[in-house]
């Protein structure tokens, strides 16, 4: 279907409600030639600066700039740490359009970072340095030269990258600047170029680069160690033999590496000629096996890398954390006027929370559609040599949102996103005119500047206080009633990769069978809980109202029930104080009916009284006509409860942070409201469920963790039954950790199943990390499906029935033996509306 693409956006015009200042959605929500912005200003005086870096304050507000802008005069309070200098951060309010505080260091700001808490991790000329939120202190700095990369995670550890003279050097600094490990490439020909670190998994460091393999060869890897120091996996990384074998030589380096607003890796890459010659063409473990149509997303000419000579394209994807496997990628060129292809360079990459995919730099002409370009309805100017840009992908990657020129920026544009807002940062010195809104400095101030630009913002001019609540109850930047229709969410469906992807190294049927899925999900259940809250149900008789006028008593009514249940009608918005931290494994479980006619009906998460449009992307709208909030959550549904559905949702998968209210909604703002909702048994609890697994007669507590890389079990339901009885229902594939577990030929594998008998593959393995391979059948037992996936015909090793299980004595060193890491249980059948049900009980390892 043809998309129609804009001259003018107008898909933020103001309704009859509107405010003289205007929140703007953060991105794109369909392709346009329009770049939406709330603001746009230089940043410099006479002389030359630079603007290097950007990273935005943890609710989404402040925009910290880093670079050098030591002549321009913004005309704010400005501190000295360490002696001050030459480097600049500058704090920028985004909902007042004005900088509000500058920070001098000693050196140029070359990389900086915003951490969970706030605190900003800066690489300088000649050190780092990690600062409180307001870059008004400094928490702990290290001398250190030829500082290239820095990088900080939500508990903040800092990851540092050192050009050495030498083989390049990372570091890993922990939250007091402690030196935890240090890496070194090895080599001189041997170089980093980014890196990144995350608490999740137990915390890694991933870095990319390249190697020069020989005078005419360079390839690129990226490469994770854990928090510990042990490597946990580096892919790409070819022996030249084997490239030179498959004739794939074209040069390649890795740019840059990020950790999305997702959670998820992002990486991009340097491809001088097409990618098609290149190992991305190849999966990043086996450069036999050509990357399918599922995981290499080609949609049209700029793409596609034909006709593209000796140029510098780049590919960029996201890549499995646990893992480094590629779940989605995509090369991106220019074109030039004969429509050959031209380079196109990668200077950032990050993406939103539902895994909107934003990547800035800087490319050769012409990029799509260059001509009909405009941001916030102006042209942009004509090309020059190496226009920088900056362009957001939908989250399966099948739609360029937007893809928009920011003339002569020759150090390429970088950009972030956080909590609602996008802002982007390059050094200019255009001789014409950079395209500036709601400026600061509306004009070039001599030399080279420093250039910002905002998206999501407060669209007014500098100092515009922005509207706190609306006097109608309606959201900001949204109507979600008769005058606005169904807007389109911010962030709506975390994640729209979805499907099951074609797997890694096997396809047991021809429909997709056994997947390496895309995009990991948690298990949704909930499991054993570890509540946060204590054992009991959130208490609703503490329910306040919420959201100043947005809550109206005068047409609609709140009533507590004896046994905790709350039923709003009319036009009701109200708030539970919970002072709580959602990690990656918090649940929200509750139970929920109405009569259907509500406009917006769900529960929230949200740190104030005031509804913002910054708060749909933490509430989950479970019913009405409009749409605002997170939606689509029927595959959380987990039974039923009277006439109530009982939701459990992964709050997690979502998103985290602290939170001081839970926010609950039955939002129907016409003349007569009939809207009427029930919430009840709420509950937020964190945990990974267990199960009680016996090995050599010791009863141990084992997580139940997800297997086979991301999308493997976005279906499943697990349940715990008793402790020792685990119920696999749907798609997925389990596995518990028995780290080191050596397989004899003595050892005994037992168990007890039970299935409904409409499963593809079912049954028990072992492995040693989380990836199914072809090679992972010759240690897996199948004892039940459709289809053949491992070792079958084990009747032999059944031993009794018992209420309705199979009792399983599998002598496993009949068929192998070995060193193993994970027992894997699954219940596989990947098709819709799986009705598989396997239930493994009393499992034991003897031996």
């Amino acid at each position: 279907m043809a998309t129609k693409i804009n001259q003018f956006d107008d898909s933020n015009l103001q309704s009859q409600n509107s405010f003289s200042s205007v929140t703007n959605n953060a991105l794109p929500q369909s392709p346009t030639n329009n770049l939406d912005i709330s603001a746009a200003t230089y940043l410099g005086g006479e002389e030359d600066d630079s603007a290097n870096a950007v990273d935005i304050s943890l609710d989404g507000k402040f925009v910290i700039v880093g670079g050098s802008l030591k002549n321009a005069n913004l005309g704010v309070e400005e501190t000295e740490l360490l002696g001050g200098g030459d480097g600049t951060i500058v704090r920028y309010d985004s909902q007042t359009n004005q900088a509000v505080a500058t920070t001098r260091l000693p050196g140029k700001i070359l990389d900086l970072e915003v951490s969970k808490n706030g605190d900003i991790a800066v690489a300088y000329e000649g050190g780092i340095a990690v600062l409180n939120a307001d870059a008004t202190e400094v928490k702990w700095s290290q001398s250190l030269s030829r500082v290239m990369r820095i990088a900080i995670s939500d508990t903040g550890k800092v990851g540092v990258l050192q050009d050495s003279k030498g083989p390049d050097r990372a570091y890993l600094y922990d939250s007091n600047g402690e030196r935890l490990k240090d890496w070194s490439t090895g080599k001189t020909r041997r170089q980093f170029t980014d890196i990144a670190v995350t608490d999740q998994n137990g915390g890694m460091v991933i870095t990319t680069g390249y190697e020069q393999k020989t005078s005419i060869l360079q390839v690129a890897f990226t490469q994770a160690w854990s928090y510990e120091g042990k490597d946990v996996w580096k892919n790409y990384d070819f022996d030249n033999k084997d490239i030179y074998e498959e004739n794939l030589m074209a040069d390649t380096r890795g740019q840059r590496v990020a950790i999305g607003r997702d959670g998820q890796l992002y990486s991009s890459y340097y491809v001088n000629g097409g990618t098609g010659f290149s190992i991305f063409y190849r999966d990043p473990f086996d450069l036999s096996e050509k990357v399918t149509s599922d995981r290499k997303i080609e949609t049209d000419k700029y793409n596609s890398p034909t006709n593209v000579g000796s140029i510098k394209m780049s590919w960029y994807g996201r890549y499995n954390l646990e893992n480094g496997d590629l779940i989605k990628g995509q090369s991106i060129l220019g074109r030039r006027d004969d429509g050959k292809g031209n380079s196109v360079d990668i200077s950032s990459i990050t993406a939103t929370e539902d895994g909107t995919v934003i990547i800035a730099g800087s490319a050769a002409g012409k990029i799509a559609n260059r001509d009909k370009q405009t941001i916030e309805g102006q042209k942009v100017s004509d090309y020059v040599s190496y226009d920088g840009y900056i362009a957001t992908i939908s989250p399966d990657f099948q739609e360029r949102l937007s893809w928009t020129p920011i003339s002569d920026s020759g150090g390429g544009v970088v950009a972030s996103f956080r909590n609602g807002t996008t802002a982007a940062v390059t050094t200019t010195d255009f001789k014409g005119s950079q395209i500036t809104h709601n400026a600061i400095q509306d004009s070039a101030g001599g030399k080279k500047d420093g250039y910002l630009l905002v998206i999501g913002g407060n669209d007014a001019p500098p100092k515009t206080e922005p509207a706190t609540a609306p006097d109608n109850p309606t959201p900001v930047n949204d109507t979600p009633d008769n005058t606005g229709g169904n807007d389109t969410p911010v962030n709506d469906t975390p994640d729209n990769t979805g499907g099951n992807d074609t797997p890694i190294d096997d396809t047991p049927d021809n429909t997709g069978g056994n997947n390496t899925p895309v995009n990991d999900t948690p298990d949704n259940t909930g499991g054993n809980e570890a509540p946060t809250q204590g054992d009991n149900n959130l208490a609703v008789s503490s329910v306040e109202s919420y959201g100043g006028n947005q809550d109206n008593p005068k047409n609609g009514t709140v009533e507590i029930s004896s046994n905790n249940e709350l039923n709003l009608s009319g036009n009701r918005w109200q708030k539970i104080e919970i002072n709580s931290t959602i990690t990656k494994d918090t649940v929200l479980r509750f139970e929920f009916a109405s009569n259907g006619k509500g406009e917006i009906q769900g529960i929230g998460f949200d740190n104030d009284s005031v509804v913002s449009n910054n708060d749909r992307q933490n509430f989950f709208q479970v019913d009405g006509s409009q749409s605002w909030g997170i939606e689509n959550l029927d595959e959380f549904i987990v039974g039923k409860s009277g006439d109530k559905d009982i939701y459990e949702i992964p709050v997690g998968k979502f998103f985290t942070g602290d939170f001081d209210f839970l926010t609950i909604a039955n939002d129907d703002d016409q003349s007569n409201p009939d809207a009427e909702s029930t919430f009840s048994n709420i509950r937020i609890f964190d945990g990974t469920p267990t199960l009680d697994i016996s090995i050599n007669e010791v009863i141990e507590s084992e997580e139940i963790l997800s297997y086979g890389g991301a999308n493997q079990n976005t279906t499943i339901t697990s349940t715990v039954n008793n402790d020792s009885e685990l119920q696999l229902e749907q798609n997925g594939w389990k596995r518990l950790d028995i780290t080191g577990y050596e397989v004899t030929e003595d050892t005994v594998l037992k168990f007890d199943f039970a299935t409904n008998g409409k499963a593809e593959i079912q049954g028990i393995g072992f492995d040693n990390d989380n990836v199914i391979s072809s090679s992972d059948r010759k240690n897996f037992f199948q004892v039940d499906g459709s289809q053949s996936w491992g070792i079958e015909d084990l009747d032999d090793y059944i031993v009794g029935t018992e209420n309705g299980f199979t009792k399983y004595s599998i002598e496993v060193g009949d068929f192998f033996t070995g060193k193993f890491d994970f027992l894997t249980i699954a219940n596989d059948n990947d098709i819709e509306n799986s009705s598989a049900v396997g239930q493994f009980q009393n499992i034991e390892i003897v031996g």
